[in-house]
């Protein structure tokens, strides 16, 4: 995750504040169906631990002071000649804390709808801005309103052999016999769409990640609201499934029109490298 998903805090207080609780809210589950615990997310410290790292930035921060580290803060105008002066009586105004969580979005917008404590409201604003987290309380957001167009069950796709072709690593490969199917892969290129995401902007979404979880293939969008995903671009299966295998598969995972779908099928021959059989890459089509 990026840094903007950290959240940091400098007094053990409000750290405390935010672990009890979590504690006290036990097991949750949200409204796009994933389950979890708060408590999971949060780094735990001791007091000690909390404040020794405390006071360590603050000795770090000063030494660099007093060497003339920082003056580029007020030389590239980054603070005030006042505000850079003020660092030696002020200086936990200038370390950045304890990370206390590297949170994902769905995470962050269980937060915005549930959470009561200022510091998390305020650090959730100045990552989604004030109106962001209105549209996410009020369940407005582009997270809650996304829609995939074109969605349906019944489709169709040539899966016959005249739309295969087979493909061999060297001409010698022709004559060998005993092959073992080893691999079937499915590809799947999701259309783009426009994510409407206010004040006439549009973000443009086009994802092909395949959940092993929740069998699904999802827009980027969608694996924001999703507590697990698979990285892989690609469904694969350990061993060999049929053309109407396939096809049934496709029907399930209910993909838009013109969704892209291309298959491999990776051949084992004794111990020597893989061919290749490439199913051609077609368009999938409502009927």
């Amino acid at each position: 995750m990026a840094g903007i998903d950290k959240t940091y805090v400098i007094n053990w207080n409000d750290y405390h504040q935010i672990q009890e609780w979590c504690k006290s809210v036990g097991t949750v589950t949200d409204k796009y169906g994933n389950t979890f615990n708060p408590l999971e997310f949060i780094a735990e410290y001791t007091q000690d631990e909390f404040q020794e790292s405390i006071d360590y930035q603050i000795t770090r921060l000063l030494e660099r002071y007093n060497n003339g580290d920082l003056r580029y803060q007020y030389e590239e105008g980054y603070l005030t000649i006042e505000e850079y002066n003020n660092i030696p009586n002020e200086p936990e105004k200038h370390i950045g804390g304890l990370c206390i969580w590297n949170t994902p979005t769905y995470f962050d917008l269980w937060l915005i709808r549930n959470c009561p404590l200022n510091i998390i409201k305020e650090r959730l604003e100045e990552q989604y801005g004030k109106d962001g987290c209105e549209e996410i309380r009020n369940h407005k957001s582009y997270y809650d309103t996304f829609q995939r167009n074109g969605l349906g069950r019944n489709i169709t796709a040539p899966l016959s052999n005249k739309h295969c072709r087979l493909s061999y690593k060297n001409s010698s490969d022709r004559n060998k016999k005993g092959k073992k199917m080893r691999w079937t892969n499915i590809y799947i290129e999701l259309p783009e769409i426009k994510i409407n995401i206010g004040n006439g902007r549009e973000f443009p979404d086009k994802c092909t990640m395949y959940s092993d979880d929740i069998d699904k293939w999802l827009y980027y969008t969608e694996r924001c609201i999703y507590s697990t995903y698979s990285s892989s671009s690609m469904f694969s299966v350990d061993g060999f499934m049929s053309q109407k295998s396939i096809y049934r598969k496709l029907q399930k995972w209910n993909l838009p029109k013109d969704t892209q779908v291309s298959i491999t099928y990776n051949w084992e021959y004794e111990d020597e490298p893989y061919t290749y059989y490439i199913e051609n890459k077609f368009n999938i089509k409502k009927k």
